[in-house]
């Protein structure tokens, strides 16, 4: 299974504390190895970083750990995974309501799982 984390706070906050440890567990002492993302929202908008890369060999994760940036909300993402396509790397971005916003998940889901779509009545 996937692992996450993700801090939302009042002020912009520094991650980096909580993104060394998180990052370590990215194959260095646990084996979420199948990629990696980062999504934090500055006050110009969303930055978004996703590797397929392990978090601990991604020169992404090397650099959002130099840049220590500061945010009110922050999703990370580290993938074990039975594939290591960039395509699955959380957190994944999306627009709605002409606003940015982003979602990751810790599961697997596949077509089968989706619901039918009924038309719109």
């Amino acid at each position: 299974m996937c692992q996450l984390l993700a801090m939302n706070s009042k002020h912009p906050a520094d991650i980096g504390f909580s993104f060394a440890g998180f990052r370590a567990r990215g194959g260095l002492t646990d084996d979420h190895i199948d990629g990696f993302g980062i999504a934090y929202f500055e006050p110009t908008g969303l930055r978004l970083y996703c590797d397929d890369k392990a978090a601990m060999d991604s020169p992404l994760a090397e650099l959002v750990s130099q840049t220590r940036t500061k945010a009110t909300t922050t999703l990370v993402h580290i993938r074990k995974s039975d594939d290591d396509l960039l395509t699955n790397a959380h957190p994944f971005p999306r627009e709605l309501w002409g606003e940015a916003w982003v979602f990751t998940h810790n599961g697997k889901i596949t077509i089968k799982d989706a619901p039918a779509s009924d038309p719109i009545k």
